[in-house]
């Protein structure tokens, strides 16, 4: 018989997870259609989608961008993941953790570095070094561009389909390619052939994640767009959103058309993934065989470098280089080093400290949240036999689909419709924003954890009289200790990263870290915009090495 207390958990996790999906979702489309006034007429209810369709190149803008940072990442990811995971380049290990390094960093952070690096003019770093050698009479590089914005948001997305193929191409049978070259095929047509169609699954769903996370994106396009009037849907959704008159209708429409293309994509993966095998792992054990790549292993270190360079080094360098000067000039002879610009946010800049007590007070918080609401959904989904349990974990991964800035849009015209729950304006909607957006990463999280766990361990307990929340306290929740550390420490750093939902809840009470460094840059210089931009980064790293430090105890992978 089921535990009563499991049925009822069951029931109001249900119900909540549906409330904080399905409701913003549901206040998104009746804003669409807010008229102006209460006698607008059909029109008038209809003057959100007017607006979008008199503006309709901010859906191709919005594609092109996507689509293009899709490919890079894509193509950057899946080509590194090869050359880690099945070559023999040198200092395989060493590569594999500079290459992830992006992922902990924002996408705001690249765009600030990239815009220092590669200005139109001798601000940026590298014309101005083209420039003082000779090499170039003019300008070469031109960031604030379509083509910048693709390239930036690429490098920075490409960690997600790197950690997808490297897995999948981990646990390949390595024998499938030694019949290929039996049968005399060489490496590249093996690789064409046989390695690219069996990590399909693992393109594709990072593609998704990549594309979901590219249209939904606004802090690298207001940075390299905005200046140069180049918007997409979420720029012009936070125009909209934050000008003197608020236009919730148009914003509302914009949001609900990235919300059809993210659907799409989705439905289109399940199409693709549903009408083919790609079964590659075996009861047989193995080892996963290297490729002897001989003359080309120093070159393809070199690319491996080279993603490196354009995504660490080079942006994180500029950024060190530019918080330690009194003004940017790259004629050294006239750089003068200083420690004002951290003086000035740390001290000066009222914002950073609320910010930086904001942010981490929501990263623990909502990352615990998750965690527990998380373990409790995995173990329903994965340990019971509830009826209905797949309905709750469809509607948990919907936000994966779902880009943050529609259920920003969504929370905040709900919220400000129930004056009687005034949560807005307060850190508990950017809390509720958080754990929707995040619960299906932990979820996911938990789950890969939880699978690797024997049922029958769980069942002993169940035997000898344990209750099922006696059951997850004594028994799941130690043996899933390794992934709870890994999950919280990916929680933590999304949430400490997030830009795009926060933009449009936050106010001078509820700034976080990554709003104010947007904002530093919308009103003051490069130079202090790039020491709050490291203080963020140390944030996240000590945050990371602490994890570590604590997780390893617990055996986490983190």
């Amino acid at each position: 018989m089921t535990d009563k207390l499991q049925l009822s958990t069951f029931i109001a996790l249900t119900a909540c997870v549906l409330f904080l999906v399905g409701y913003p979702l549901f206040m998104l489309v009746t804003a669409s259609f807010e008229p102006i006034s209460a006698d607008g007429g059909l029109s008038s209810a209809f003057r959100g989608y007017f607006v979008l369709f008199d503006d309709i190149a901010l859906l191709g803008n919005s594609m092109v961008v996507a689509i293009g940072s899709t490919v890079v990442a894509v193509v950057f990811g899946v080509g590194l993941g090869w050359i880690v995971a099945r070559t023999n380049v040198p200092c395989r290990g060493l590569l594999e953790a500079l290459i992830v390094i992006p992922f902990y960093l924002t996408p705001l952070m690249g765009a600030v570095g990239w815009a220092l690096l590669a200005s139109p003019n001798e601000g940026g770093a590298l014309n101005a070094i083209l420039m003082k050698l000779g090499v170039a009479d003019t300008p070469v590089f031109d960031i604030y561009t379509p083509l910048g914005i693709i390239w930036v948001m690429g490098i920075y997305f490409a960690p997600f389909p790197f950690l997808f193929a490297v897995g999948a191409l981990r646990s390949m049978d390595p024998s499938l390619e030694e019949s290929s070259h039996v049968l005399g095929s060489n490496q590249v047509r093996t690789s064409l052939r046989i390695t690219l169609p069996l990590i399909m699954p693992a393109i594709l769903g990072s593609s998704l994640l990549v594309f979901v996370l590219a249209v939904g994106q606004f802090g690298v396009p207001a940075i390299l767009g905005m200046p140069n009037g180049y918007h997409v849907l979420t720029t012009k959704i936070y125009q909209f959103v934050t000008g003197f008159q608020p236009d919730y209708a148009a914003a509302s429409a914009m949001g609900l058309s990235l919300l059809t293309f993210t659907a799409v994509g989705v439905y289109l993966q399940f199409k693709v993934l549903g009408t083919k095998k790609f079964t590659t792992v075996t009861g047989r054990g193995f080892r996963p065989k290297l490729i002897d790549m001989r003359g080309w292993r120093l070159p393809l270190f070199a690319i491996a470098f080279f993603y490196i360079a354009i995504a660490v080094i080079l942006p994180i360098g500029v950024l060190l280089f530019a918080s330690l000067v009194e003004w940017i000039t790259f004629d050294f002879e006239y750089v003068q080093f200083t420690l004002q610009n951290f003086d000035y946010v740390i001290n000066d800049h009222a914002p950073t400290m609320i910010a930086i007590v904001n942010t981490l007070l929501l990263a623990f918080s909502a990352g615990a949240v998750i965690l527990l609401a998380s373990v409790v959904i995995a173990w329903m989904l994965h340990r019971s036999d509830l009826p209905g349990r797949r309905l709750l974990e469809y509607i948990s991964m919907i936000p994966i689909a779902v880009p943050a800035v529609v259920f920003s849009v969504g929370l905040l015209w709900a919220w400000t419709k129930v004056p009687v729950v005034p949560i807005y304006g307060t850190l508990w909607i950017l809390a509720i924003c958080y754990i929707t957006i995040f619960l299906p990463y932990g979820i996911r999280a938990v789950s890969a954890t939880l699978v690797q766990i024997d049922k029958s361990l769980e069942e002993c307990a169940s035997v000898m009289g344990a209750s099922w929340a006696r059951v997850l306290r004594t028994v799941t929740f130690p043996l899933l200790a390794p992934g709870l550390w890994a999950g919280w420490t990916i929680l933590f750093i999304s949430v400490t990263k997030e830009l795009t939902a926060s933009a449009l809840l936050y106010n001078s009470k509820t700034v976080v870290l990554s709003v104010a460094v947007f904002d530093l840059w919308a009103h003051s210089s490069f130079t202090n915009v790039a020491a709050l931009s490291l203080i963020q980064a140390a944030i996240i790293f000590l945050a990371l090495g602490a994890s570590r430090i604590f997780g390893r105890a617990q055996g986490s992978p983190v």
